[in-house]
């Protein structure tokens, strides 16, 4: 009986136990949200040098009001500024005090609740990579001690101050101190797709050479900036949050004959970039270029991109042609897109084109230390037409002298 009884105790205290444990609890249905304040993702689109708006949503999910936060925005691989002085965004470069990286702070009070909108006025510039899109991340911090420094001197700026949207109260004067370290509410992505307000001209460059069996040459393989407008550093191109490789610019065919001994970092045979690990260079006959200098610096109009690129002639070779060409996303002039060059011309007619009405072209970049430059005349090696005419006319006077002075001595006949 006895034993009956304690398993009847311990099934009720099971089932009292599941039953209690089933029910909600009052104190966790006022739990406070994990991340008091929540904000979202931010894309924006800048056509050249055309203001456009990046709106942040900043919004306090909790039941007490949320006293002051940040915005980080970190730097980009394409030329991003804040469009205005504001009082209350400073950046980390004092020759680009707006240019990404920049933090902007708002002393303000959230309400309960309440989602409020950043309307950030930035630019691009019209200079871009056609159709490129890059991300990073932006974090939106809580207030800190370092945050009540920096307004401080913020404050003794005069200027307009970027706000919130609808208008918020400021933060009490007890909400400056004592706030200690920043804590971060979530990092979220900025993406921005730069389009160039004016449309890119590549032109495709190349140069005729000579050679014989052994040695190697290099035949001026690359690219010049025929448009109006430069081009900005050639960063990852970003789809669906998801980062793929470069874009090539411009591709190179070797012609039978030859092997390619040499070869900018930029120019792969395969468009992902892999090489073989064995004899890399080897029985390739197309190299896709990706254009390396203008990770750092913009490819100005009129410069022109020369990589290394050596070929070894393997045996006597006569009018081997390769080529040269464009294949820039966005490039709507086909007219200069292909160029040849040709290796031992038997003819004149033997040339790489020439682009019509081109200037001469600066020259930005050539890591084999090789130029391509545009060429000059044959050097004089004999008299000029000047000495010609000069001598004759002195050979003439001289003649003339003569006849008279024998005139004059010549005796005179008798009557």
């Amino acid at each position: 009986m006895s034993m009956l009884l304690r398993r009847a105790r311990r099934s009720l205290s099971a089932v009292l136990v599941g039953t209690f444990a089933t029910m909600p609890v009052a104190a966790a249905a006022h739990a406070a949200p994990e991340r008091p304040v929540t904000s979202g993702d931010v894309s924006v689109t800048l056509i050249g040098d055309k203001p456009a708006t990046a709106t942040f949503t900043v919004r306090n999910n909790s039941a007490a009001p949320v006293q002051g936060f940040g915005i980080r925005l970190r730097a980009l691989p394409v030329p991003v500024t804040v469009d205005g002085d504001f009082v209350n965004c400073y950046g980390t470069r004092d020759d680009r005090p707006h240019a990404l990286p920049v933090t902007c702070l708002f002393p303000v009070t959230l309400a309960a609740g309440t989602e409020y909108r950043v309307d950030l006025p930035v630019r691009g510039a019209d200079a871009a990579w056609p159709g490129q899109s890059v991300y990073e991340e932006y974090d939106v911090d809580s207030w800190s001690d370092a945050a009540t420094a920096s307004w401080r001197q913020l404050a003794k700026r005069t200027g307009p101050t970027l706000g919130v949207q609808p208008a918020a109260e400021p933060m009490p004067a007890a909400a400056f101190e004592d706030r200690g370290q920043s804590t971060s509410y979530g990092q979220h992505f900025f993406r921005v797709r730069q389009e160039a307000g004016k449309r890119p001209d590549l032109a495709a460059v190349a140069e005729n050479v000579t050679a014989r069996p052994g040695e190697t040459v290099r035949p001026g393989a690359g690219v010049r900036n025929a448009g109006a407008v430069a081009l900005r550093p050639n960063a990852e191109i970003v789809e669906d949050g998801q980062s793929r490789a470069k874009k090539p610019v411009f591709k190179i065919t070797v012609p039978d004959g030859v092997t390619v001994v040499d070869v900018a970092e930029d120019c792969h045979r395969y468009p992902d970039g892999s090489e073989p690990t064995s004899d890399p260079f080897a029985n390739k006959k197309e190299f896709l270029c990706y254009g390396v200098p203008w990770r750092t610096s913009p490819f100005k109009p009129g410069e022109r991109y020369v990589p290394a690129f050596g070929l070894r002639l393997d045996r006597e070779v006569r009018d081997a042609v390769g080529t040269v060409t464009v294949v820039l996303d966005g490039d709507d002039n086909p007219a200069n897109n292909t160029a040849q060059y040709v290796i031992n011309p038997t003819s004149p007619t033997s040339t790489s084109p020439a682009t019509p009405g081109a200037a001469p072209a600066t020259t930005v970049a050539d890591s084999a230390g090789g130029g391509a430059g545009d060429g000059g005349g044959l050097p004089v090696t004999g008299p000029s037409l000047i000495g010609f005419l000069t001598g004759g006319i002195a050979v003439l006077l001289t003649g003339v002298a003569l006849l008279v002075a024998t005139r004059r001595r010549a005796p005179r006949a008798k009557a």
